[in-house]
C-alpha cells in the first residue's frame, strides 16, 4: 500500500503506461509538475513523459528550479487531490465532475500555470495530451493507496494526529481492523484499545441480518406464512380451547380435557362438581379417599 502523495505512488501509476491503450492515445512530450498545497507547505512531483511512457518520477525540493521539455504546473489543494483519488478508487475511474478537464476549468480547485517561457503554449500542450494524463490518474483505482494526514499550520496535539492517522487507515482498509493494525504496526488488541481511548467508532461493511431473514435464507428453514396466525387472533384460543387468564401474571397451563380422566369420572360418579368446563380437575393426594363434598 503506497502513500499519497509520494514518489512511490506516482511510480506505480507510471509503471502501468506500458499497456496498449496508451499507444492508441498517441505519444506524449510533456513535463508535468504536480503541486499539492497543504496548510503550511507544498510538495512538487516532476513527471517527465516522452513517447508512450513516463521516463522519470522525482520530487522537487522547495528551491529547485523546474527543468524539462514543455513544463507545466498542475496545482491544487490537498483536499481537492484527495477527493479526486477517492472518487477514482470508488468508481474505478474519475466521473465527469472529477476529471482533469472539469477540475481545471475556471473557478475550480485545480490551476494550470506554465513553468517556462513557453507561456500559454505549454498550457495548450497539456490539453493536447489530457486523454493520456486522465488515463494515467485513473490507474489510481488499481493501486492500494494510503492517504497522508495533513498537519494544521497552527500546530496539532499528538492525540489529534494519532486520531487522524487511525481514521484514515481504517478508511483505507474499509474498516478491516486486522489490516489496519498491520499497516500501523500495532497489535489488534492495542488498536481496539486506542479506538476506545480516542472515541473512534469503527466502520463496519455489513450489518447483521435479522434472525427471521437468516432463517429464511437457510435451507430447510422456510419461514411460516403469515396466514398461520391471524393478527386479531387471541393467543389463548390458538389450541381450540379457551384458557382462562391468570391474575398473577403466570403463563396459562394447557388444558388436558375432561373426557377420559379418572378424577373426572370419580367426580361424576359421586355427584361432585368442583370443576368448570375447560379447567383441570382437582387432584387428590395419594393414600387418601376422594373428597365426597362438604
Amino acid at each position: 500500500m503506497e502513500l499519497f502523495p509520494s514518489v512511490e505512488w506516482f511510480r506505480r501509476l507510471a509503471e502501468r503506461m506500458d499497456s496498449k491503450k496508451y499507444r492508441r492515445l498517441g505519444p506524449v512530450n510533456l513535463t508535468l509538475i504536480v503541486k499539492i498545497d497543504f496548510d503550511h507547505r507544498s510538495e512538487r512531483y516532476c513527471l517527465a513523459f516522452e513517447g508512450y511512457r513516463c521516463t522519470s518520477v522525482r520530487r522537487l525540493a522547495e528551491s529547485e528550479a523546474v527543468d524539462g521539455r514543455y513544463p507545466v504546473i498542475l496545482e491544487g489543494d490537498y483536499a481537492a487531490w484527495k477527493e479526486m483519488v477517492e472518487n477514482v478508487r470508488q468508481h474505478g475511474r474519475a466521473d465527469l465532475s472529477h476529471s482533469l478537464n472539469s477540475l481545471t476549468l475556471r473557478d475550480r480547485p485545480f490551476r494550470l500555470a506554465p513553468a517556462s517561457q513557453g507561456g500559454q503554449l505549454d498550457v495548450d500542450r497539456f490539453y493536447r495530451y489530457i486523454a493520456t494524463l486522465q488515463e494515467l490518474f485513473d490507474e489510481a483505482g488499481t493501486v492500494e493507496t494510503r492517504l497522508a494526514v495533513p498537519i494544521p499550520s497552527g500546530g496539532a496535539t499528538l492525540r489529534q494526529i494519532e486520531r487522524e492517522v487511525i481514521v484514515n487507515t481504517l478508511a483505507a482498509t474499509k474498516g478491516n481492523q486486522s489490516e489496519a493494525a498491520r499497516l500501523l504496526g500495532l497489535g489488534e488488541s492495542t488498536l481496539r484499545y486506542r479506538l476506545r481511548k480516542l472515541g473512534i467508532v469503527p466502520f463496519r461493511n455489513h450489518a447483521r441480518r435479522p434472525r427471521a431473514e437468516e432463517d429464511a435464507r437457510l435451507p430447510g428453514r422456510a419461514q411460516e406464512p403469515d396466514s398461520a396466525a391471524p393478527p386479531d387472533c387471541d393467543p389463548r384460543t390458538l389450541s381450540g380451547t379457551h384458557l382462562p387468564a391468570h391474575d398473577h401474571g403466570s403463563p396459562p397451563r394447557p388444558s388436558r380435557g375432561v373426557t377420559g380422566s379418572r378424577s373426572s369420572a370419580r367426580s361424576s360418579r359421586s355427584g361432585d362438581d368442583h370443576t368448570s368446563p375447560g379447567t383441570l380437575p382437582r387432584r387428590r393426594r395419594p393414600g387418601r379417599p376422594p373428597c365426597r363434598g362438604p
